[in-house]
């Protein structure tokens, strides 16, 4: 990530496509604050820190063990439809406020 994304551009992204990047956890993606879509499908991800106020996120084929990264997402935001299909478990869900 650190090649691909130097930190000092991480400030200005606010989209980012990091699907079939075989990327391991934990997955920090609290250095893009302006971070609004994540689609990181195909990793192997157990574990995901998000800077808050991400809107959509993708994250289908990881191997999540918990969704406590939502917990984190500005209640305007729980609104927006969450799918996901892991390894370790599938949900499929619309968090409404």
């Amino acid at each position: 990530m650190n090649e691909k994304f130097p930190k000092e551009n991480r400030k200005e992204i606010k989209r980012l496509e990091i699907y079939q990047k075989n990327l391991e956890d934990p997955l920090d993606l609290t250095s893009f604050p302006k971070l609004s879509f994540l689609n990181a499908d195909y990793n192997h991800i157990t574990e995901i820190i998000l800077f808050k106020g991400i809107i959509e996120i993708l994250l289908s084929k990881n191997r999540l063990k918990d969704v406590k990264f939502l917990e984190d997402m500005e209640e305007k935001e729980k609104n927006k439809n969450l799918e996901s299909k892991n390894e370790a478990f599938e949900w499929n869900f619309n968090i409404q406020k």
